[in-house]
């Protein structure tokens, strides 16, 4: 274990490291500026705009995901981040220096793909020694620090392996170790888990979550996949159509989300219709006090908040409601339940009430939240 802590050290640069441990994973103290910083960064290809002028700090020490469906920009923003795309406008600075001229081999970053880009004529060792080779670097001491990088990567027994005789999680430590032995200030990955199958990509999850913890060094993920970004990610950028629509921790995110396009990308939602006049927002037969313009409004909650078979008076909001459908999903039952204003999914225990049959329903005033219509 003093192995693989002493190589992440070597690995990730050392004023990168002070800074997360004066200020913390992933929080830049005012008088350390963040490791990453965009400005008004944008990008057009014509009269299509793929990212609006956004601004984004990146603390040394985050593991920041950039969440997303497809076509919202995040791939794009991740280019720019790298070098590979130049920005239609904004600068991009990394540890105070504007790079946003500056070709990828210039900048103290480096990129995993989703392809891995591995060479297949190579085996594991060429492959991670690569890049030291192509700089020129003494053959003792690309030997060095391919044993110490492959040890980070618990690789160090298919070292003389083809790549093509590794399984895909192999081929994804081996593209890891590639960019990792280049000690960048900040590594970027691009969906580099999206050809894994569901079992091995959760595997992954773990490797990246210990590597990060090992390295200390400052990750940016790109990924369309919800799940992952919460089981990786400290911080959490979520893109609408080129802009960021929201950014926090996962449960900032998943708790608390900004709007409507949040509340249904990050997780399963119910929305209920409401109005909100003069302060007080109705819905269904509840009501509650929500400072806002008056108009349509949605309520939100997540169907793992709301409790069945409550009596009233032990929740906050109370309702009846009759089963409409009952379906059995192994960690929990899924209910259809019809209420007063509509009907909501609940993610319960098995009861033994079936589809028809009356039940009433509940939860708290912090679990729901609210969106305008036009959000």
């Amino acid at each position: 274990m003093q192995m693989t802590r002493d190589i992440g050290r070597q690995s990730f640069s050392a004023s990168g490291m002070a800074a997360s441990a004066r200020a913390g994973v992933g929080v830049a103290t005012a008088s350390e500026p963040s490791l990453v910083q965009l400005r008004q960064v944008s990008k057009a290809y014509g009269e299509v705009i793929a990212v609006h002028p956004l601004d984004l700090e990146i603390a040394a020490g985050d593991f920041l995901a950039i969440l997303g469906p497809s076509g919202c920009g995040k791939t794009t923003l991740l280019r720019m981040l790298g070098g590979f795309i130049k920005p239609t406008s904004g600068t991009v600075s990394i540890a105070g220096e504007d790079v946003t001229a500056q070709a990828p081999e210039r900048r103290s970053t480096n990129m995993v793909f989703q392809s891995y880009g591995l060479f297949p004529h190579m085996n594991v060792r060429q492959n991670v020694g690569y890049g030291l080779t192509i700089a020129g670097v003494a053959r003792a001491e690309i030997q060095k620090r391919v044993d110490e990088t492959l040890a980070l990567v618990r690789l160090e027994s298919l070292a003389n392996s083809r790549v093509t005789e590794l399984s895909g999680g192999q081929q994804q430590r081996v593209a890891l170790a590639r960019a990792l032995i280049m000690r960048p200030k900040v590594l970027l990955l691009d969906e580099p888990l999206a050809a894994l199958d569901l079992k091995l990509r959760k595997a992954m999850h773990t490797e990246l979550r210990t590597l990060h913890k090992a390295v200390g060094g400052t990750f940016v993920f790109v990924t369309h996949d919800q799940g992952e970004a919460m089981a990786l990610a400290n911080r959490i950028v979520v893109m609408d159509k080129g802009r960021v629509a929201q950014q926090g921790t996962a449960e900032d995110i998943y708790l608390r989300p900004s709007n409507h396009f949040v509340s249904t990308f990050v997780g399963e939602v119910n929305f209920i219709a409401g109005t909100r006049k003069a302060g007080q927002v109705e819905f269904g037969g509840g009501r509650f006090a929500d400072p806002g313009s008056d108009g349509k409004v949605m309520v939100g909650i997540r169907p793992e908040s709301i409790l069945l078979g409550v009596q009233e008076g032990t929740t906050d909001f109370h309702f009846s409601g009759v089963i409409r459908e009952k379906l059995f999903l192994g960690p929990f039952v899924q209910y259809v339940v019809e209420i007063p204003g509509g009907s909501v999914t609940v993610y319960g225990r098995a009861l033994r009430l079936g589809e028809g049959d009356p039940i009433t329903l509940g939860w708290s005033a912090t679990d729901h939240w609210v969106v305008d219509t036009h959000g």
